[in-house]
């Protein structure tokens, strides 16, 4: 099965109605015997986690902080439920390249600032995404994003102007992305695998 990541809103407030979705979509991609890999932060990344749990999914956290003691305390973070947790110490934006450089395809719920850096990582990296439309932030926007900017029909991993990113991220390019929206969680994890 596949590495998964799980991309999304660090928030400590999350609505109730979004959480239940993660939530679910974390049950089902558990269900499906994939490995989730979040940040290890709180909000909807977290909510996925909870769903895999429930299930008995295997979720690794990926800290940009250097130590358990560093997650919990001065970033806040979980530590229960995790399979493991990889303490990069090298803060977010370097945590984000370990992250995407750690999986195989990716999820988004809502998400803000570091979910768009992800984002841009996976499809640089050629590494398909799935995004919960319905959950709000860039989730709800990255459509006509993507779309208006020209990106998915213009950008490959194998594009010159790619390649001094990939080098300096130090990601390795692959294949182009592929991004699909879904309202359900169920139907999102079919069509991310190409099951639907």
């Amino acid at each position: 099965m596949a590495k998964v990541g799980v991309f999304g809103s660090d928030v400590r407030e999350v609505d109730p109605a979004i959480a239940k979705l993660a939530q679910q979509l974390g049950c089902e991609l558990a269900r499906r015997g994939h490995e989730l890999y979040t940040g290890g932060c709180n909000g909807y990344p977290h909510e996925v986690a909870v769903g895999a749990f429930r299930e008995g999914g295997r979720v690794v956290a990926v800290s940009p902080a250097g130590s358990r003691e560093e997650h919990a305390g001065s970033c806040g973070y979980p530590v229960d439920g995790y399979a493991a947790i990889s303490f990069t110490g090298e803060g977010w934006a370097r945590r984000s390249v370990r992250l995407v450089d750690a999986v195989e395809k990716g999820v988004v719920v809502q998400g803000r600032q570091g979910t768009l850096q992800e984002i841009a990582l996976m499809i640089c990296a050629g590494k398909d995404l799935g995004v919960l439309l319905g959950s709000g932030g860039a989730s709800d926007y990255l459509p006509g994003f993507l779309k208006g900017a020209g990106i998915m029909e213009n950008s490959h991993a194998d594009d010159a102007h790619l390649r001094p990113y990939l080098v300096q991220t130090g990601l390795r390019a692959g294949r182009r992305s592929r991004v699909v929206y879904r309202d359900h969680p169920v139907l999102l994890v079919e069509a991310l695998f190409d099951e639907g």
